[in-house]
């Protein structure tokens, strides 16, 4: 059972405040234009302030490897295949994500121990192109553009 759970059952026993964690966010979406970074301070459930923004744009280059292996894993059957472009693109990505994260934390004077959670969503062409097949091509244009919103950090 969980503590939440545990708590509720005995009124005696003193709720305690979650801690509040700085925690950024990370998305690539099929738009294929780049990662965007958001950072929040939240205690696991709600968001108290919203941070900073930022996107780490993909190169020309990099867009044409994403779109290859995009098409690539259209017509894949099997989930866990990886054939080279897939691959290729996969480090892509997660190359992209890690080089968005220490760019933002520069660009932002945050040490990395300020930091409780980095929120990854798994990316992979062949998850992507699989779930969608249908709108495997199809990608909004446009640039990384960050959020808005009032109660920064």
């Amino acid at each position: 059972m969980s503590e939440q759970a545990l708590a509720s059952l005995s009124p005696e026993r003193p709720q305690q405040a979650a801690a509040s964690v700085l925690a950024i966010g990370l998305m690539s979406g099929t738009s294929q234009d780049g990662v965007d970074v958001a950072l929040i301070d939240t205690d696991g459930e709600r968001i108290s302030q919203f941070g900073a923004t930022a996107c780490r744009p993909y190169t020309k280059d990099e867009r044409t490897l994403l779109r290859r292996a995009t098409a690539a894993a259209v017509n894949m059957t099997a989930r866990t295949a990886r054939p080279d472009i897939i691959a290729e693109a996969e480090a892509l990505v997660n190359d992209a994500h890690a080089e968005a994260v220490q760019s933002f934390l520069a660009n932002n004077s945050l040490p990395p121990e300020s930091v409780g959670a980095v929120g990854f969503p798994r990316a992979d062409a062949a998850a992507s192109a699989g779930a969608r097949p249908d709108r495997a091509d199809r990608r909004r244009t446009g640039a990384c553009r960050p959020a808005r919103h009032s109660g920064r950090l």
